[in-house]
């Protein structure tokens, strides 16, 4: 005899198909007689028509099978014959009687299968439907009636259907993979200093102060009394010997009195003045050698396509503007001024004015070293340049190949700032819209001692030695 089990719409919607389905989970080797009561027909019939979602689908392919389960001769259809046979049937159309289950509500489809399951049951005392449920409402009223219930296999079940929010971005993505399979995808990436924490880069710098008019004195007489100006020109007693040994047609003369003159009234004086201005100003210099910092960003093409006319913005926020190399400030710092030398005494030979130089050998040619040459397309090259702007271009930026790398120096420009940014935009002709990557950067400045780094820079930079 087969067993009656009336079942419930989320079988068919729900679960994998009638027949994949392992009917001898229940009950072990016992045949079974599906039965589907009106109210899962109904709620089928609805749903069929709910757009092309899954459970439309479902519903669809349900109320199919059902058309053939009316189409067979016995109106039974077999959906599983081994191990197991389980047939598909129409639960018997018949009205329970009001006296049957007085408390629930006819019109409602749960209460509606309840029903249904009681009448054949009182129809069919000797062989007793059960139900087979997952719904937790038809479980706790069949509880109610003693009916006998089975509950639907988690192995049964369909995986979840994905949101439609999650059915929409996943489209999106793979709408983003296939422009990205013909398309380039370029990227920046800050390539901070090592130790660099996340967040705001972090910048700092040195502020000096002007020497005051005393301290620079005291820095040009130390200078003075190190490399003081020469006073005697008489020979020594070296070059006395040296002219005592010279040959026939050599003699040795006396620095003249107009070499003497130009060394004593314009060459020391000079280096003086040089030497003073240098001192004047070394507070700025200090401060712009130490308010100098550098940016490097990377850039990537992980794309199916080269990105072609690259042209790449970086622009500064107000109070920064951005440095050449080498920067002529940065220069001046870099050698303090030399003292004058002294006029010596020389050897003269009758026979100089008879020397002749190979000027054909010393003639200089014009450098015509990369002139005519074509650029290489896949190489950045400098644009436009203003102080808070720098342009670069790049005719095709290949794709899945090596990074292009980008450097900038960048200092303050005119008072103390707390922080800024460094923006760069990127653009091709075939990229959608145009690439912005920001560099935050916040900054820390200390302040130096100008007197000490002056003397250093001096006392290091100056010949060794007391005299001329």
């Amino acid at each position: 005899m087969m067993k009656p089990v009336f079942v419930d719409s989320n079988l068919f919607l729900q679960c994998c198909p009638l027949k994949d389905i392992p009917w001898s989970d229940l009950l072990g080797a016992e045949p079974l007689r599906l039965l589907v009561p009106r109210a899962v027909q109904t709620e089928l019939d609805k749903l069929k028509s709910d757009g092309n979602s899954r459970r439309a689908t479902r519903a669809r392919s349900a109320t199919s099978m059902l058309r053939e389960v009316l189409r067979a001769p016995d109106r039974k259809l077999v959906i599983s014959a081994a191990p197991r046979l389980a047939t598909l049937e129409l639960a018997p159309r018949q009205r329970a009687p009001d006296d049957l289950g007085p408390d629930l509500d006819r019109q409602r489809p749960d209460d509606s299968i309840i029903l249904e399951v009681l009448h054949f049951n009182r129809q069919n005392p000797e062989g007793p439907a059960a139900l087979l449920t997952d719904d937790t409402n038809l479980l706790a009223s069949g509880q109610q009636y003693q009916i006998e219930l089975y509950e639907v296999q988690d192995s049964w079940r369909l995986p979840p259907e994905p949101d439609p929010r999650d059915k929409a971005i996943n489209q999106m993505q793979e709408r983003l993979r296939s422009f990205e399979r013909v398309n380039p995808v370029v990227a920046f990436e800050l390539l901070a200093p090592r130790g660099q924490a996340a967040g705001p880069l972090q910048i700092e710098g040195t502020r000096y102060t002007d020497l005051s008019p005393p301290e620079v004195e005291a820095l040009l007489s130390r200078a003075r009394e190190r490399y003081p100006m020469a006073t005697s020109f008489e020979p020594t007693a070296v070059q006395r010997l040296r002219s005592a040994m010279l040959t026939v047609g050599n003699s040795w003369i006396q620095p003249s009195q107009d070499e003497i003159r130009k060394y004593q009234e314009v060459d020391y004086p000079g280096w003086i003045a040089k030497l003073q201005a240098a001192l004047v100003d070394v507070h700025a210099v200090l401060t712009f050698r130490t308010l100098q910092w550098t940016v490097r960003v990377r850039i990537t093409n992980d794309g199916g396509e080269p990105a072609r006319g690259v042209k790449v913005k970086a622009s500064l926020s107000q109070g920064f503007k951005f440095v050449g190399e080498p920067e002529e400030m940065a220069k001046r710092l870099a050698s303090v001024p030399k003292p004058p030398q002294a006029p010596e005494g020389r050897i003269y030979s009758l026979f100089d004015p008879l020397k002749t130089r190979d000027y054909m050998s010393h003639t200089l040619l014009p450098n015509l070293a990369g002139t005519g040459s074509r650029r290489d397309k896949n190489t950045v090259y400098e644009g436009d340049h203003q102080p808070r702007m720098r342009e670069y271009e790049c005719e095709e930026f290949r794709h899945q190949w090596d990074p292009l790398e980008i450097e900038v120096a960048f200092t303050i420009d005119g008072g103390a700032q707390h922080g800024g940014q460094l923006q760069f935009s990127l653009t091709a002709e075939n990229l959608p819209a145009p690439l912005q990557f920001t560099v935050p950067f916040v900054m820390k400045l200390g302040d130096g001692d100008t007197h000490e780094e002056a003397l250093d820079w001096m006392e290091t930079g100056l010949p060794h030695g007391t005299d001329a």
